[in-house]
């Protein structure tokens, strides 16, 4: 047993031997540094408060957590084109028509296409008679 070892060193060799090396780890949170006046009485600035409530509002973190957990799944090989077109496919025609970025008539088609299937493979089964 790797417990029961006297010997200095031993135990490490004993974890070793099992595939499982024991490492201390201490962490500790560095102390943020303000990049504008801070609010008195707070140890958070304006600019931060501010920005903080825009994500907030906005629902940033969520969506970009969403998208990062997709990434990771995926593993696409373009990591950047997979992020651009993840967020394309959560935008409308109009919102994308307005940032000069409008679908292709064969995106437009294959999206069509996958709601279809979708839409069909979400459908409750009819039963036989």
């Amino acid at each position: 047993s790797c417990s029961s070892s006297p010997k200095k060193g031993s135990r490490a060799r004993c974890f070793r031997a099992r595939g499982v090396l024991p490492i201390g780890l201490q962490v500790q949170e560095r102390p943020p540094r303000p990049t504008a006046m801070p609010i008195p009485g707070s140890t958070i600035t304006k600019a931060q408060e501010e920005a903080q409530k825009y994500v907030d509002e906005h629902g940033i973190d969520r969506l970009v957590s969403k998208m990062m957990n997709g990434l990771i799944m995926d593993k696409p090989v373009d990591p950047k084109l997979y992020m651009v077109k993840w967020l394309a496919e959560r935008c409308s025609d109009e919102q994308l028509h307005e940032a000069g970025l409008d679908h292709t008539a064969a995106a437009k088609e294959a999206k069509l296409k996958a709601d279809k299937e979708a839409k069909r493979a979400a459908a409750p089964m009819k039963p036989k008679q």
